[in-house]
């Protein structure tokens, strides 16, 4: 067993309109998110949009400010703990 992949490489959706089919591929796309596929009943298909429901980068900074106040945080119990020592010692 090689090493897998941990994306979709290819997704593509087809639809019947008219007699004639409409397809559309996109690639890669993130593994267990929820796609919406806007696609308008013509002909061209470069006119559907695909619409993922979990964007990884809207919550960066979230992720950033949660990061700063945890590291905040330990700075202040390193600090207080070295003080702390550092009176015992005198």
């Amino acid at each position: 067993m090689g090493r897998s992949n941990n994306f979709i490489e290819e997704f593509s959706i087809a639809v019947y309109s008219g007699g004639k089919r409409s397809m559309r591929t996109w690639t890669p796309v993130i593994p267990k998110s929820i796609l919406f596929v806007i696609a308008e009943m013509t002909e061209n298909a470069e006119n559907w949009n695909l619409e993922l429901l979990l964007n990884p980068t809207d919550k960066v900074p979230l992720v950033l400010i949660a990061d700063g106040v945890f590291l905040l945080a330990l700075g202040l119990v390193i600090i207080v703990f070295h003080l702390y020592e550092k009176a015992e010692d005198d």
